[in-house]
Formats: C-alpha cells, structure tokens, sequence
C-alpha cells in the first residue's frame, strides 16, 4: 500500500539506508518504486537489530549504528540488484545514520577516534523493531535546491 506523502520533502525521521543509488533519471526511479513493490513481500514479519558503531571508510563527518544482515533483507537486496542496472559499487552496508556532515575539526576528530567510554556505550546497545514501510526518497536538486530530498513512495510490507 502506498500512502500520501505526508512528511513533506524533508527526510525527518531516523531510517535505514539499505541501498544508494547514485544518479538515478526518472525513469530508473520509477523502476526502483516498481522493483521495491514487487520485492516488499520479502520483509513482512522482518525484524532488524541495529547496534555497534560505525563510519564509512575514508568519509569523515558520518556517523551510524549498525544493521545487523538478516537473511530476508538480503534477498531483498540481492532481488532489487537483479532487476536494477543501476547502482553504485558501493558494499552491503544497511545502516541507520546517527550523525551527518559533522565538518569541525574536533568532530571529526571524535568520529574517527571515539573515547573508550563513548564507544563502549554505543557498542552495548542493540536495537531490535519490525519493518513496517519501506520508504523510497531521492535528491532532486534542479526541482528545489533549498529541499532536494523527496519521498518517491511509501510502501508498506
């Protein structure tokens, strides 16, 4: 089921990334939403943990937790790879971001090189929820260059 979008054009609620695209044209994206629709079924009943700290390698400023690689949200990975083209080279990484474009110095100092203490906390804790929707959102910066992100759908599984 695919409901309005209600959120507006700004992502404002923690998500998991399962998968980025890169440059997608509408067409891509319209096959994306159709290829996402179709593979849906795969999470119903799909619970994730998230837990354990993590940066992307040699990005600096991103800070997430986690997902632990279930069965089923691999398949659904694997079944969207099959169908799509596109796509980056980019490895398996489903993530929930905690923390973007930090760009001070002593942040990125922190994100790289967390203390003992800081790091054990986040490393405890584990998270575990049911998949509900799956939310497909875009950049757009031509459209609206002061709010480039724009939900393409939500569907639910």
């Amino acid at each position: 089921m695919e409901t309005p979008d209600a959120c507006g054009p700004k992502v404002t609620v923690p998500h998991v990334s399962v998968w980025y695209l890169g440059k997608a044209n509408q067409d891509e994206a319209r096959r994306v939403v159709e290829a996402a629709r179709g593979a849906a079924h795969l999470l119903k009943g799909e619970q994730l943990t998230i837990g354990g700290w993590g940066t992307f390698e040699g990005e600096t400023g991103v800070l997430y937790w986690r997902v632990e690689h279930s069965t089923r949200l691999r398949e659904f990975r694997r079944r969207l790879e099959e169908e799509l083209p596109m796509g980056t080279n980019l490895p398996f990484n489903p993530h929930l971001t905690l923390v973007e474009k930090v760009e001070s110095e002593e942040g990125k100092k922190f994100l790289n090189n967390p203390p003992a203490d800081v790091r054990a906390i986040i490393e405890r804790q584990r998270i575990t929820f049911p998949i509900g929707y799956l939310a497909l959102w875009a950049k757009n910066k031509k459209r609206n260059p002061s709010s480039p992100t724009q939900r393409l759908a939500l569907i639910e599984v």
